[in-house]
């Protein structure tokens, strides 16, 4: 079993409170459909008790790994981070070995992975609710963990019978996310001992990333307050119950077996000093939520990262890389580069764009020349776009071979290219700044462009782009094909006219007389507006595959292809498809852009940072919506606020007093404005002052709003007199102890 699809990690260190080792084989209790592996992680146990669980996991077909931490306090956090860094699942299930699964947990546990589509939402995950069984239901259950048993005990739970459980959590450790994503945050937090905050923390950060459902207001608060007493939308842990509601809601739970409490695992003076941990790392969250060093994947072996340019070095590719070197290619000679891959047993190193400098292009191919494998990182031609390509820079890479991309498309995947051209075209987005589009139709108009006319655009690169200089090909360089296209001008017939665009980064512009600069001028209405490209190697040659126009380009380029271009490099060959134009395969197209869309380039929303001296149209930080890397599983993301669950959903009703008050207020305020703003203020005369007697909100406006929704007047009139009263005087232990939390 290579790649299951789920590891369920289970930690244990053995204890005198209770015989823990024969809980092991709770797991294989259940027999899933699904593939999945399990893994024990034996988190310091003493020698003799160690050789026991490793037999019983032989026997049951358990993964077996060994931590030698006698000599420290059990961590949960350790042993679930090694547990994760060993697992080949590509989803990870944080379990523990006291809990019993039904017959048919695991399965259902696949499903809630396909039905949370954790496969385009990296970042989300799953928590399991918890039940704690009675000690006798725990025997019960023990003898008969059957899914009608299940459901019974999930019955006994709801109607509060309290002699089948002790206890329930919502939402708590268990829970299932993305492997990949686990590692690249950092894992659980190590800095923890024994027990306490530990899972506060580590669902806190989880929370940074996920946006299943809105964030509540003060998200990143802790409330010091059992989960049953949350009725406000307010604090990290009221967001996080959800997660574990929705899943409650479809009858999954898991059944921890009944076992004596350890007093010194659980005392309060460690809950209290992991607390003060769990303050600090807030604080550092707050400033970035990837504080925490990423994991280690042991089976992606050794890389070299030759700089930190955000295009290859990012915290959602650091998993990709296994065990991490940092090596200046700008620092070093060759031979001291190559005896530093040997010396450290490095299997791959990875570079943005070798062709940018000549020593890191004598570094790059001389590494190539010893076999050494090297993985380019850099921008693609659309825009977001980055690819990781181990066989080349742009043109010198063979992934762009038409054997590779040419098949029969189903009508889902040419309907997805559609898409991805419709909303590209609607969008506005391009490569580099450009103005606000106008359409193609104001431009002619703008220009004196008739309607029969036809547009020959040329869209220039910058003096020093790597593929000018190095994969100049047929027109030899940059000055000659200006010449061209001057020449071009000259003989160009006159139902065409020539227009051209200078690159938005090039500070030396180039005119062309007897043309028209469309400078200002945004990229995709001057394609939309154009019946052919004429160019070196832009990436406007993918582009324009977008418009369907064809293309003649005079340089190698990565994208030829008698399909949808020609590779030309004379002003009498321009002329010529001028005069007898070709027409795009349309079909080999969307193949050709489907490949690259969904198959070959990875796609990152860009954040930008004015740097003086830099230009602003370079990121300082990616952040992946799908990654793409050589001989890995594809990573996608979703990081969409505007799609989470809405909270009209019956999952918020035990906030819905709390939000409806706050909605009130929101209205209220509004139409305060609104008032203000129409009606012309009255001349002020002065008057004396009565600020003292003005009426004040009520220090908790929302509570008293809550109190005064479910109370008859009396009760409401005692409230507003004495409010210490009003709660401590109540029948119902649960308003003493709010108003004690919040006097």
């Amino acid at each position: 079993m290579n790649n299951p699809i789920l590891s369920v990690i289970i930690p244990i260190r053995t204890t005198e409170n209770y015989d823990i080792i024969e809980r092991i084989t709770f797991k294989k209790r259940d027999i899933p459909k699904s593939d999945i592996e399990f893994i024990l992680v034996n988190d310091g146990s003493n020698k003799e008790d160690s050789l026991k669980i490793e037999k019983i996991c032989t026997e049951n077909n358990i993964k077996y790994v060994y931590i030698d931490s006698q000599d420290k306090h059990f961590s949960l956090a350790r042993a679930r981070n090694k547990g994760v860094q060993t697992a080949r699942g590509r989803y990870v299930l944080i379990e523990d070995v006291d809990f019993l699964p039904y017959i048919g947990f695991y399965d259902d546990i696949v499903d809630e992975i396909n039905l949370f589509e954790l496969d385009k939402k990296t970042e989300d995950f799953i928590v399991i609710p918890c039940i704690f069984l009675s000690k006798n239901a725990s025997k019960d259950f023990i003898l008969d963990n059957s899914r009608i048993h299940a459901k019974k005990i999930i019955q006994k739970y709801l109607e509060y019978d309290i002699n089948y459980f002790e206890n329930g959590i919502p939402a708590g450790s268990l829970l299932v996310m993305s492997r990949h994503h686990y590692l690249s945050i950092g894992g659980q937090n190590e800095a923890f001992s024994r027990w306490g905050f530990e899972d506060h923390e580590f669902a806190e950060r989880l929370l940074q990333f996920s946006c299943k459902f809105p964030e509540p207001k003060n998200k990143m608060a802790y409330k010091d307050t059992i989960y049953g007493e949350y009725t406000s939308y307010e604090g990290f842990r009221a967001r996080y119950r959800l997660y574990g509601d929705i899943v409650a809601a479809q009858g999954i739970y898991a059944f921890h077996m009944h076992h004596p409490i350890s007093s010194a695992f659980r005392s309060p003076k460690i809950r209290q000093e992991n607390k003060n941990i769990f303050n600090q790392c807030i604080q550092k969250m707050t400033q970035n939520e990837y504080y925490l060093s990423p994991l280690i994947d042991p089976y992606r072996g050794r890389t070299c990262v030759t700089s930190k340019n955000p295009f290859i070095y990012n915290r959602e590719l650091l998993p990709f890389y296994g065990d991490i070197f940092f090596f200046d290619d700008a620092l070093h000679t060759k031979e001291e580069f190559y005896d530093f891959i040997c010396k450290n047993g490095i299997n791959r190193v990875i570079m943005q764009n070798p062709y940018s400098k000549d020593k890191k292009l004598e570094i790059y191919n001389y590494l190539k020349s010893k076999n050494i494998e090297c993985i380019v990182g850099e921008r693609g031609a659309l825009p977001g776009s980055v690819y990781f390509d181990k066989t080349g820079f742009c043109c010198e890479s063979s992934l762009y071979d038409e054997s590779i991309w040419d098949r029969e498309l189903s009508a889902e995947e040419i309907e997805s290219v559609y898409k991805y051209i419709q909303d590209y075209k609607q969008s506005g987005i391009s490569l580099e700044k450009q103005s606000p589009c106008v359409s193609g139709k104001i431009l002619r108009n703008e220009n004196d462009i008739a309607e029969n006319q036809k547009i020959l655009f040329v869209p220039f690169q910058t003096r020093k782009d790597a593929t000018v200089n190095y994969f100049a090909g047929k027109i030899k360089n940059y000055d000659i094909f200006i010449n061209l296209v001057n020449e071009v001008q000259k003989q160009l017939p006159a139902d065409w006219v020539l227009c051209y665009k200078n690159h938005p980064l090039e500070p030396n512009t180039i005119d062309i007389p007897g043309s028209i600069c469309l400078d200002k001028y945004h990229i995709n209405d001057i394609l939309e507006a154009s019946n052919m490209v004429l160019l070196m190697n832009s990436g406007c040659g993918i582009l324009s595959l977008l418009y369907n126009v064809p293309v003649l380009h005079t340089a190698t380029a990565q994208y030829d292809n008698y399909n949808f271009n020609r590779y030309i490099c004379t002003a009498e060959e321009v002329i010529k498809y001028c005069e007898t134009p070709f027409i795009v395969n349309h079909e080999k197209a969307i193949r050709f852009l489907f490949y690259l869309i969904f198959k070959f380039y990875s796609f990152a929303i860009n954040v930008y940072q004015h740097r003086p001296g830099k230009p602003d149209s370079w990121p300082v930080r990616l952040i992946f919506q799908r990654i793409i890397f050589p001989d890995c599983p594809s990573i996608s993301y979703s990081r969409k606020k505007e799609d989470a669950i809405w909270r009209k959903s019956i999952l918020f009703d035990r906030y819905r007093i709390f939000l409806n008050a706050i909605e009130a207020e929101k209205k209220k305020a509004k139409t305060k404005v609104t008032v203000s703003q129409a009606v012309t203020p009255p001349r002020v005369t002065p008057t004396k002052d009565t600020s003292s007697k003005e009426k004040t909100p009520p220090a908790h406006y929302i509570e008293s709003k809550i109190v005064k929704f479910f109370t008859n007047a009396s009760k409401y009139k005692k409230y507003e007199k004495n409010r210490e009263a009003f709660f401590m005087e109540s029948k119902y232990t649960i308003l003493k102890t709010y108003f004690n939390l919040n006097k």
